[in-house]
């Protein structure tokens, strides 16, 4: 595995100083570098709409006393309301005619060529009248004070005639200003790097530091010790894995002490029918060999315990390509209550031997969707526990009934029943071992470990109802 030397630390620590570096270029870039050109965007949209502002103004005014009075009056009426929007906008205002002369008016009240406008402003204008440039903000020097303004040209029609209407402001400059932000931005970039080397320290501690102590703590984990103890932090995703990991220590002693009991289960019930073999071959060596009738009880046990012997592994093969998910479950209808039938024969030879009693309550042609041959062991798993753990009275019941729409399997024994506390855990296999496995008389230990994993795979519902001293129903449904 290829070892990255990117701590969490340093990668935060890194992080934090490109934001805070990338925010203060982009304040920068804005603040100073692109001020002016915001600034002059700014003092163009003002002046475009002070334009639009003054000549609404002349277009209601005209509206309300059109045909009142001559053009001259009319204008002068309304001039000095034009002069009053332009001062309360801060900007300046003189009108042109049709033909870029300037209007104004004089203290006689008459109407002649303005003389405080510097002609080189008014030939600036009456060459952008002619132009048609219209309502297009620009800027110029202003003639008499020699300072950068920014201008706009605005027009409507007045009682018949084209008026133009020339407004500018003038351009701040902006040098201190920039200067000062410069001096500020400088310190507070400097104020927030500092700021940001703490941070990512402080807080990189407080994330690193969990997961180390939870790295240490999966270090001794690996070494097969389950006791060990993974600590959260505060942080929500860091509880949720600590959490996560010693579900995960606890499912592994689990795993580890099962794997541990079934090996020293199996060895046991593999070693017992091997001895047993090697006991009886050797008796028929020695002693039975030419006496026929114990020669025949000696062989048939080896025989008994050889069967018990492939039946135990069959079962751990079979169980071991469940849990694998090697097995194929294909799927079809069959005769479920024609199978319940089917493998109850198996178990006649108990009721005539034996003096077991097996009471039935079939319901007939009940039709299921499942792997008939799978279900099949399922059901002969479950009848032969209950043979095994019935009382003395050596009754079992078995139902099939129709419960909705699913076909119900009930099989009861009349045994010492099961702990409550027990009750999840008779699906595992050897769950009476632990400590003190005693080879079954009957079975293989791990039968109902495959009855889950076949009923799992076909989705099935299934359970066990059990008080203790009052036996035990084990069901399932299709």
């Amino acid at each position: 595995m290829r070892k990255n030397t990117v701590t969490l630390r340093n990668s935060m620590w890194r992080s934090f100083v490109l934001f805070t570096v990338i925010i203060f270029v982009m304040l920068w870039v804005f603040q100073i570098m692109l001020f002016n050109a915001y600034y002059v965007t700014m003092k163009k949209e003002e002046i475009s709409q002070m334009g639009e502002k003054i000549t609404l103004n002349f277009k209601e005014a005209s509206k309300k006393e059109f045909g009142l009075h001559n053009f001259d009056s009319n204008l002068e009426r309304h001039y000095f309301q034009a002069g009053k929007v332009a001062f309360e906008g801060g900007v300046t205002m003189h009108m042109f005619d049709a033909e870029g002369e300037i209007i104004s008016r004089d203290e006689m009240g008459k109407f002649h060529g303005e003389r405080r406008i510097n002609p080189n402003e008014v030939a600036t204008v009456k060459s952008k009248i002619k132009k048609g440039e219209i309502n297009k903000p620009f800027t110029l020097k202003d003639g008499n004070f020699r300072t950068n303004v920014i201008a706009n040209i605005a027009s409507l029609d007045f009682c018949g005639e084209r008026i133009y209407f020339y407004i500018k402001t003038p351009m701040i400059p902006m040098d201190t200003t920039v200067k000062v932000l410069r001096n500020q931005l400088i310190m507070c970039t400097i104020t927030s790097l500092i700021i940001a080397f703490i941070a990512s320290y402080l807080l990189s501690n407080r994330i690193v530091k969990p997961i180390k102590n939870m790295t240490n703590s999966a270090k001794v984990l690996a070494t097969g010790n389950y006791n060990v103890e993974f600590e959260g932090a505060r942080y929500k995703e860091i509880c949720e894995l600590s959490d996560a990991l010693n579900y995960a220590a606890t499912e592994l002693s689990k795993t580890d002490t099962l794997r541990r009991d079934l090996m020293a289960n199996v060895s046991h019930d593999l070693k017992t029918p091997l001895t047993i073999i090697k006991s009886y071959a050797e008796m028929i060596r020695d002693l039975s060999g030419d006496n026929p009738e114990k020669r025949t009880v000696h062989t048939q046990v080896i025989i008994d315990e050889t069967d018990r012997l492939t039946d135990l592994v069959s079962d751990i093969l079979d169980l071991s390509k469940l849990e694998s998910g090697t097995v194929s479950m294909k799927k079809e209808n069959f005769d479920f209550s024609k199978t319940v039938y089917s493998i109850l024969d198996n178990f006649k030879i108990l009721e005539e031997n034996e003096g077991y009693v097996f009471k039935t309550d079939i319901e007939d042609g009940l039709i299921v969707l499942g792997n008939e041959r799978k279900i099949s062991q399922v059901i002969y798993n479950l009848i032969n526990n209950a043979v095994n753990y019935t009382g003395e009275d050596k009754i079992i019941a078995v139902k099939v009934s129709k419960n909705e729409d699913k076909v119900r399997f009930e099989v009861t024994d009349t045994g010492v029943g099961i702990d409550e506390k027990d009750i999840d855990k008779v699906w595992e296999r050897y769950y009476k071992s632990s400590r003190t496995h005693k080879r079954l008389t009957k079975g293989t230990g791990i039968g109902l470990s495959i009855v889950k994993n076949i009923l799992t795979e076909h989705e099935s519902s299934f359970g066990v109802i059990s008080k203790k001293g009052e036996g035990s129903t084990f069901w399932f449904e299709l």
